[in-house]
């Protein structure tokens, strides 16, 4: 368990919004359909039956973890895998797995929380997640009222990184 978090290479926070979608398998599954295809947002949107702030929630999400790319086409923006997500997806499941973890750890606010949670035995609560977060330098995140939405992103991740540590 603990092996993960030292191999980890901590990264700079991107200048993208820090992730606001607590369903880490929605992200995954995002970078799989767009692995094969460029979808511009509405097509997301449609695909998912989303709502387009949902849109930009996960595709956000997935940018910030450096899956996914947008780039605007006459100003639609469109959204299609990166290197390292068609690299990720390469991978066999349990390595793909890994190498999402690795992706989400190097992010010093996952990574802190994380050791947290290893320290204690018990997911960190909102407060204590808020906390590590105002000390990694998140980009464009200033009221407590957005850190604390954000934070159940961090624990929906937690959750996920978790539940594949108990398999």
């Amino acid at each position: 368990k603990k092996e993960i978090l030292e191999k980890t290479t901590l990264v700079n926070e991107p200048n993208i919004p820090f992730p606001q979608a607590d369903r880490f398998e929605r992200v995954i599954n995002l970078c799989e359909l767009l692995s094969t295809q460029r979808l511009s947002r509405a097509d997301v949107t449609e695909q998912y039956d989303f709502d387009e702030r949902q849109t930009n929630y996960y595709t956000d999400a997935a940018r910030y973890l450096g899956l996914l790319e947008k780039r605007k086409d006459s100003g639609t923006p469109l959204y299609r895998i990166s290197a390292k997500g068609q690299q990720i997806l390469s991978l066999s499941y349990k390595q793909r797995q890994l190498a999402y973890c690795d992706t989400i750890l190097s992010h010093k606010v996952f990574h802190d929380a994380l050791q947290t949670y290893l320290k204690n035995g018990v997911m960190p609560s909102t407060e204590n997640v808020v906390n590590i977060m105002k000390k990694s330098n998140l980009y464009h995140v200033e009221s407590d009222s957005t850190f604390k939405r954000r934070s159940s992103s961090v624990k929906g991740w937690l959750n996920w990184i978790v539940s594949l540590i108990n398999e």
